[in-house]
């Protein structure tokens, strides 16, 4: 049976939280987001979330 988007959200919130990601909102320049698209694109990542965190732990 379909979902709705409501189950859709609520079931990427608990994938989210099951990775440990705490949500928090953010203000990002659009040149920012691009960057962060390309690279989920080109790694084949679910997210804009998970490419924004790998990008992160790059920089450790």
């Amino acid at each position: 049976m379909a979902q709705t988007a409501a189950e859709r959200k609520a079931k990427q919130r608990q994938e989210m939280l099951d990775k440990g990601f705490v949500r928090k909102d953010l203000w990002l320049s659009k040149e920012s987001l691009d960057l962060i698209e390309k690279y989920k694109t080109e790694n084949n990542l679910k997210s804009n979330d998970d490419a924004l965190n790998q990008l992160l732990k790059a920089l450790n």
